[in-house]
């Protein structure tokens, strides 16, 4: 009887070892050149496709795929992170059927894709974001996509930045409830919309971005309290297009120069009290030289920059001493680069 009850108690000794092993650090390899085998997920043997490397992940796991083409529509229901090789070669194309990459997972990091070839429907997208919080989109290629990166339905706190999206439908777009998410450093060109916030989302900060030769640069309906500031927004047709109810809206410290710059029928405050925006269209003086209009820019009978840039806005960071400083200038010719240098004294 004893030596059957100590058979026992070692089973469950076996199977908490063997989770606490898995609970390591693990990554997964997938090459889609691995054509007949074996496919066990390692550097040697990975696995053909990035579903088969999903199916075999478990929460923590790191994923990462080769340079390649892989013709996919990856659902990500693991809190993982999905790592491409090259961005310019590691390809996931959805060959024109739904969503390319679906997150339905929090804490998700996906970073050095192209991600292309989405259906044409409403929600198809790049990358879709669904009821997913403290997710990181970074360095990828989104392109060729009805929705490039879309988040639906109370996805918050994730971050988008230092990607390229371009030659999309809508390039960003963020809807239904989704709050307090980061959209920073990215290039967004070549889109019917560069950034869209649809149906209640608020309280988002989108900074940093180069929004370029889009109809719409950015556009808000029915979404208040969000923060735009130290964008550049050129070339589009509508700079900003803010509509049904999208008041409230802090907008400061970008350089607008479209077609017409701003076009809507909400109210929104154009200033942080001290910088406003910098206007290609605008006329008026700063006789004290503080690089500040001494005139409001006006936009419409609601909303006024009161305190608009003469030159354009720029930040450049500045390391010294192990810290990063934030240096930013106002000037009315182009500045490509910033040096800071400290003297013998």
């Amino acid at each position: 009887m004893s030596f059957t009850i100590l058979c026992l108690l070692s089973i469950p000794l076996m199977i908490e070892y063997r989770m606490s092993a898995k609970a390591e650090l693990v990554t997964l390899y997938v090459d889609d050149s691995n054509k007949g085998g074996p496919w066990y997920g390692t550097k040697e043997d990975p696995y053909q496709n990035i579903t088969s490397a999903l199916e075999h992940a478990i929460d923590g796991d790191t994923i990462f795929v080769r340079a390649g083409t892989y013709y996919e529509n990856v659902v990500v229901n693991k809190s993982i992170s999905l790592v491409g090789e090259d961005r310019d070669l590691t390809i996931v194309d959805g060959n024109e059927a739904g969503t390319v990459i679906s997150i339905e997972a929090d804490k998700v990091s996906i970073k050095g894709f192209t991600v292309q070839g989405s259906g044409l429907e409403l929600p198809d997208s790049g990358i879709s974001v669904y009821q997913s919080s403290g997710s990181d989109i970074s360095n990828n290629i989104v392109t060729s996509n009805y929705n490039g990166i879309r988040f639906g339905y109370h996805s918050s706190g994730n971050v988008i930045s230092s990607n390229t999206i371009t030659s999309n439908f809508n390039g960003i777009s963020l809807s239904y409830y989704s709050c307090s998410n980061v959209v920073s450093g990215n290039t967004i060109t070549k889109n019917n919309e560069g950034i869209s916030f649809y149906y209640y989302s608020s309280s988002n900060v989108v900074s940093g971005n180069n929004i370029t030769n889009n109809d719409d640069g950015i556009s808000l309906f029915f979404s208040c309290d969000n923060v735009v500031s130290g964008n550049t927004i050129t070339s589009n047709n509508e700079g900003i297009y803010l509509a049904f109810n999208s008041n409230n809206n802090t907008i400061y410290c970008n350089n607008f120069n479209n077609t017409h710059q701003v076009a809507g029928d909400s109210t929104n405050v154009w200033d942080d009290g001290r910088k406003g925006n910098y206007w290609s269209n605008y006329t008026g003086q700063d006789l004290n030289e503080d690089g500040i209009g001494d005139n409001p820019y006006v936009i419409d009978v609601n909303n006024q920059d009161n305190h608009p840039l003469m030159g354009m806005f720029s930040v450049f960071n500045v390391t010294s001493e192990r810290e990063t400083h934030h240096v930013t200038t106002i000037c009315n010719s182009t500045i490509s680069d910033f040096r800071f240098e400290i003297g013998p004294e």
